[in-house]
């Protein structure tokens, strides 16, 4: 029995959440962001529907959730309250993770975290006494979540480690789609402070979009404002549209996206987060990164009105780090 710290912890986690077969059981206080949280564990226990998912926290303690988290752990799985919870007990399968860490970026990345997997008998013992603790805990309702989805919560445990600096790195995500950097608005057309609060939005390119693939990344860039706006996904293949607004004939194609940060799109003018600013320091931090997926350096292609850039996948997740950083410092 190996005593797990930092990324190592991280990466156990991790792995024995990639090979899961049946079941997940987490009890924890706190919750984090939901990309965060897909970092943390993967996406099996998401898109395997024979997985058992069972989530056991304190819903009175409105301050240690994100909402879009508990929505999806409330659609994928069951969740049951248990006031003054403070374990944080990890089951998948057969093995059982117990460590400090809750379920937030914050714990995972930024925290002196512990934890052991437990032998068998313990293991068997951590399966009790969950089962314990969720025969003694009460059904989470969907009317018990409106409060905390509908003020669009973030955990406390996150804003108050927005501060704190990066120890671990979070595994990256299964994927093999692509982040591009999209200018939103033109520069004789500025979207000035347009609100991006919702939770779908539609992205509009000025020439074929080819390469943009469901599930696709695309990080708002406001063209004139130099600001980030908001991070969507992709959910529909871009197309052509027929509408008659004098913009279209410039942006003719069109994509239904999913707003990912919708705290953040609420507020963007206020962060003041500048891409070509964040290009600097993450060069400074990575001399040997890069900033374009063609191994450029540099977000020049932006100042010769392409409707898009192709994003090094390193630099994306930096600058999507920044903004859950913002969004969870409020």
């Amino acid at each position: 029995m190996n005593l797990l710290y930092g990324q190592n912890l991280v990466n156990e986690l991790r792995e024995l959440s990639e090979n899961i077969k049946f079941r997940l059981w987490i009890a924890v206080p706190y919750i984090g962001e939901i990309e965060a949280v897909k970092k943390i564990l993967g996406e099996e226990w998401i898109n395997n529907k024979k997985i058992s998912v069972r989530l056991l926290t304190d819903i009175n303690e409105q301050n240690n959730f994100n909402s879009e988290t508990l929505k999806l752990f409330y659609k994928v799985g069951s969740m049951r309250s248990l006031i003054g919870l403070h374990a944080k007990l990890y089951i998948i399968d057969n093995y059982c993770l117990l460590t400090s860490a809750n379920l937030t970026y914050t714990a995972f990345s930024k925290r002196h975290e512990v934890g052991i997997v437990l032998p068998e008998e313990g293991m068997l013992q951590s399966i009790d006494l969950f089962e314990a603790l969720w025969a003694k805990s009460i059904d989470i309702k969907k009317d018990d979540l409106k409060s905390v989805i509908n003020d669009k919560n973030n955990s406390y445990e996150e804003r108050n480690g927005a501060k704190l600096p990066h120890l671990w790195k979070l595994p990256e995500k299964k994927t093999n789609f692509k982040y591009w950097l999209k200018p939103i608005g033109t520069t004789e057309n500025p979207i000035g402070n347009k609100v991006y609060n919702k939770p779908k939005e539609y992205m509009h390119f000025a020439v074929t979009p080819k390469s943009v693939d469901v599930n696709d990344i695309l990080i708002g860039y406001g063209t004139g404002t130099k600001k980030l706006i908001s991070v969507f996904k992709i959910k529909e293949k871009p197309k052509i549209t027929n509408g008659t607004e004098s913009w279209r004939k410039r942006f003719p194609w069109e994509a239904e996206a999913e707003n990912l940060s919708v705290p953040f799109g609420e507020k963007w003018f206020k962060f003041n987060l500048n891409p070509f600013d964040l290009v600097t320091e993450y060069l400074n931090l990575n001399p040997t990164g890069y900033i374009t997926n063609a191994k450029g350096k540099t977000l020049g292609e932006i100042k010769y009105k392409k409707d898009k850039v192709y994003l090094d996948k390193d630099f994306a997740e930096f600058i999507i780090d920044k903004i859950n950083e913002k969004t969870n410092a409020r």
